[in-house]
């Protein structure tokens, strides 16, 4: 993925203009994934620095918008709507009284960023979170070990080395240095390793093999014992991009999981944290660094079937499999659900099921659909009837919702 200047412009003179000089918004309704977030905290950034006021409004009240609001990360629409939405489609779609499409795999965030540049210069801090989203929107199923080296390359070009630099590495979460590779080893979750996240024996085992070393033949030896181990190509080297040792978050990859996690606690108050600079992404960091130890047991659990029972169900020729958890962590549950389907330790459809509720992680983006809207959580969108299964599974399984035309 690169980035488009005919987006930018498009940004700049239709979506800016709208926001900063017509000052046309009022409110913002923002889809429950890391680009959105982001991409809201960039406009509610901009709008304070103006002296203006725009609120985030939750998007089970989207029955409430009007003319003054703005939508942000949502799928293209089925039907009219009032206001502008800065949303996705499989094609860049631009219609100038109402919105602004970019394709899935594009970030929003790194575009509408670009576009602020003669109005205003983020600050490193912020940078550093565009950076990381612009990686996110590349990536294969939410992990970041999977980005291509000419991505990051681009990134690097565009965002410059004052936000980000790249050696050669592990492609682990961690801030990367050959001395710290058992720490990185220990806690990454992107990839999450089976046997080795979390386990300093084993860890400890795999160094002793390796011996001492520096530089790629002694990462290519590291690499070649930890997939010999779990059985997968999960470890590879490549350019692993770093911040500065001054930023609140080091890694690119810890911040998406840590924006995974905080959506589904306050995804506005995460987006609020964001748009202040410094003060808020540093807790952010903070709250998010305690939430990591937990969701790696977690993910042991259920690798080792503690706690859960998988059932396997259809419905209405959808097949899915019911994930029964005594306890659902739910600020880590949706970072669960990334790394077992990376890890193909689950289907690709699944439902947890709370007790009172169930729960489906979202694939996609959600239309701007009122009913379903109101029963988004955080990243999951809960039902309270199995027989409601089926309609929601068939917006993230059918390409042709989203090719429904807009009827005005």
């Amino acid at each position: 993925m690169s980035i488009n200047e005919e987006y930018v412009g498009y940004v700049k003179n239709v979506f800016l203009k709208k926001l900063v000089e017509e000052r046309s918004f009022e409110e913002m309704y923002v889809h429950p994934d890391p680009d959105s977030i982001v991409t809201a905290s960039l406009i509610g950034r901009l709008y304070s620095m103006a002296g203006l006021d725009i609120g985030f409004a939750p998007i089970d009240r989207v029955g409430e918008s009007g003319d003054k609001s703005l939508f942000i990360g949502f799928s293209r629409p089925r039907a009219s709507f009032k206001g502008f939405l800065l949303g996705r489609d499989k094609e860049f779609i631009v219609r100038e009284d109402k919105m602004i499409l970019f394709r899935y795999n594009v970030s929003i965030s790194t575009h509408v960023e670009e576009s602020m540049k003669e109005h205003y210069r983020l600050p490193k801090e912020l940078r550093s979170i565009v950076f990381s989203t612009y990686i996110y929107s590349s990536s294969k199923d939410g992990m970041l070990y999977s980005v291509e080296d000419d991505v990051i390359r681009i990134g690097l070009e565009t965002f410059g080395p004052d936000i980000s630099k790249t050696v050669l590495g592990l492609k682990i979460l961690g801030y990367y240095d050959e001395i710290y590779i058992k720490r990185n080893l220990y806690n990454t979750i992107d990839p999450f390793i089976p046997g080795v996240s979390g386990n300093r024996e084993k860890i400890d085992e795999i160094m002793s093999k390796a011996g001492e070393g520096r530089g790629k033949t002694y990462l290519e030896k590291i690499s070649s014992l930890v997939n010999n181990y779990v059985g997968k190509d999960l470890v590879k080297i490549g350019n692993k991009p770093y911040f500065d040792q001054t930023m609140p978050f080091i890694d690119p990859y810890e911040v998406v999981h840590c924006i995974n996690m905080m959506i589904n606690i306050d995804p506005l108050l995460t987006s609020t944290y964001i748009a202040t600079g410094s003060s808020g992404i540093s807790i952010l960091a903070y709250k998010c660094r305690e939430l990591f130890p937990r969701l790696i047991e977690k993910i042991y659990d259920f690798i080792n079937k503690k706690d859960v029972d998988v059932i396997s169900k259809k419905i209405e020729n959808i097949s899915f499999s019911e994930i029964v958890l005594k306890k659902c962590d739910k600020e880590i549950l949706y970072e669960m659900y990334i790394i077992l389907r990376n890890l193909r330790n689950i289907s690709e459809n699944i439902l947890f099921n709370c007790g009172e509720s169930y729960l489906i992680p979202m694939k996609k983006p959600l239309p701007m659909t009122k009913d379903l809207l109101e029963r988004t959580r955080g990243s999951f969108v809960e039902i309270d009837d199995l027989k409601k299964i089926s309609e929601v599974m068939k917006y993230f399984e059918d390409d042709n919702k989203y090719e429904d035309k807009i009827r005005r």
